[in-house]
């Protein structure tokens, strides 16, 4: 039994009966913990798009960051892309070339946690590709970012 259970036992038996009669206020409390926590879980969103995406044959084309990448979506949590990873082109939106890498794991968070890919266009992050939801989420402000092209390994 957790304290706040014995202090609510203990004010129970300080009230008249006649004030709960017919109530049983212990029983209660957890179905009103569990409604107040239910209510307060999807609080924050990230503007999701659905998007058409085109699945890139070729992976040859790619950039290395050069720089560490704060990107705002307008949440409160960052997308944070680190310097010195290597991407790779793996499909095409109507906002720009889609990128991935293996040197971090990519991911949009709101209420949730969502995998993402990288959104470029001109050299400006755009935003995100949300693969599992099929979604874009933009950036607050596109994001100039400076690169250093990678080379294609010959086959």
């Amino acid at each position: 039994m957790t304290a706040t259970e014995i202090q609510l036992r203990k004010t129970i038996k300080r009230l008249p009966r006649s004030a709960i009669a017919g109530l049983d206020l212990l029983s209660l409390l957890p179905a009103g913990l569990l409604l107040l926590a239910g209510c307060a879980f999807d609080l924050v969103h990230a503007k999701q798009i659905p998007v058409p995406y085109t699945t890139m044959a070729d992976t040859a084309k790619g950039f290395v960051l050069l720089r560490e990448v704060k990107a705002r979506l307008g949440t409160s949590y960052p997308t944070r892309l680190k310097a010195g990873t290597r991407w790779r082109q793996v499909g095409n939106t109507e906002h720009g070339a889609v990128f991935g890498t293996q040197d971090q794991i990519v991911t949009v968070e709101d209420s949730n946690i969502h995998e993402a890919r990288l959104v470029v266009s001109d050299d400006f992050i755009k935003g995100f590709y949300l693969p599992v939801e099929k979604t874009f989420v933009p950036v607050k402000h596109p994001i100039r970012i400076q690169t250093q092209t990678l080379q294609t390994n010959p086959p």
